[in-house]
């Protein structure tokens, strides 16, 4: 059997995120996306830990079914914390960033549609307007996860990677 890397770490990152771009220039929404994802992550982090007991009640109608998913949504957030510290670890050092915000988008999209046929059933039979609007919000958080996939490469580079004002930043215009 041939046990050839086909394929490097570097390679599948220029591939994942859009190989042989002519514009190059940073990404201005870059850290603004993020700065979304992760605020919402960590609301959703402390929403699970700390609420549990009231996430649960608002998911499940049988009491036996709620107690037993409680470890599982708390164990959910504590995932959810640590893929989000190793994006940020990631983000920060620019190390295969494509690929980890691929493994996010991946998992993200995976657990999304996991919870509508384990976690949503009891909402799918009465949707509310607040249901519909959590479903709407997280996919457009998979789809910023999949911008930022395809985005990799134009992450901005010093400071302007951690301003989420970027997009509205004045640049100086040059003199004549």
């Amino acid at each position: 059997m041939n046990k050839r890397q086909l394929l490097s770490a570097d390679e599948l990152e220029a591939l994942l995120a859009r190989p042989g771009q002519a514009d190059l220039n940073p990404d201005k929404f870059f850290p603004l996306r993020l700065w979304l994802v992760w605020i919402a992550g960590l609301i959703w982090f402390i929403r699970l830990t700390v609420f549990t007991d009231e996430v649960a009640s608002s998911l499940f109608t049988d009491p036996l079914v709620r107690e037993y998913m409680k470890s599982a949504l708390y164990f959910r957030a504590w995932i959810m914390f640590a893929f989000m510290f190793i994006g940020f670890i990631a983000y920060k050092t620019e190390k295969y960033p494509a690929l980890f915000f691929l493994a996010m988008f991946t998992v993200g999209s995976i657990n999304f549609i996991a919870d509508m046929t384990i976690f949503y059933k009891d909402q799918f039979a009465n949707p509310t307007i607040g249901f519909n609007l959590l479903l709407v919000f997280r996919f457009f958080m998979c789809y910023l996860m999949f911008v930022s996939v395809r985005n990799a490469n134009r992450i901005p580079k010093g400071d302007d990677k951690w301003n989420p004002f970027l997009p509205f930043k004045r640049t100086s215009a040059p003199q004549t």
